[in-house]
């Protein structure tokens, strides 16, 4: 196993155990319902600290955002589909921060990628995310679920991946998005 994938799964599981202890250190239970996602119960760790993470999300997604609600919303969507994945948010949000930096919806790449996540069109209408891609909802859902698909693999050969990669210049892609997660 590598060493970045290494790091990757001893931070997600650092972020459940900071959010398991801060639960119990604090006392702290969720006032809210749980999340349901298409009828399954979504795991409420998140809930009991969202700001936290939520927190984490944002300060990744900020800098070149244009719109403090669309920030706010698509940090929101970034944490639910990161519980429904199981992926850490902060890398969801690193791609996004890498693929289109200004959180702008509608916006489609000269390859054709649409949306927040940049998601090519073939994949529209899989993986349970249905819906118009300049949607962020659904741009975060697809995306969030090629990542994970391609998770299976190394951390950095899913972002290559992930991105359409398969040439040498392509590398600093990872290297950009792997930043945000140091």
């Amino acid at each position: 196993m590598s060493d970045r994938r290494t790091r990757a799964r001893i931070l997600t599981l650092g972020i459940y155990a900071t959010a398991i202890i801060l639960i119990g250190v604090a006392g702290l239970t969720t006032a809210r319902d749980p999340v349901v996602y298409e009828d399954t119960i979504v795991d409420t760790v998140y809930l009991a600290v969202p700001d936290t993470i939520l927190e984490a999300v944002t300060s990744i997604l900020a800098p070149r955002a244009r719109d403090t609600a669309d920030l706010r919303e698509v940090a929101t969507i970034v944490v639910a589909e990161s519980r429904r994945l199981h992926l850490d948010p902060r890398m969801i949000a690193s791609v996004i921060r890498v693929e289109n930096p200004w959180l702008i919806r509608d916006t489609t790449s000269s390859a054709g990628a649409v949306g927040i996540m940049q998601v090519m069109p073939f994949h529209a209408g899989n993986y349970g995310c249905s819906g118009p891609l300049d949607d962020s909802e659904v741009s975060v859902c697809l995306g969030a679920s090629i990542l994970r698909e391609y998770l299976e693999g190394a951390l950095r050969a899913a972002l290559l991946r992930y991105n359409g990669c398969s040439r040498a210049y392509c590398r600093g892609y990872a290297d950009r998005v792997e930043e945000n997660l140091d």
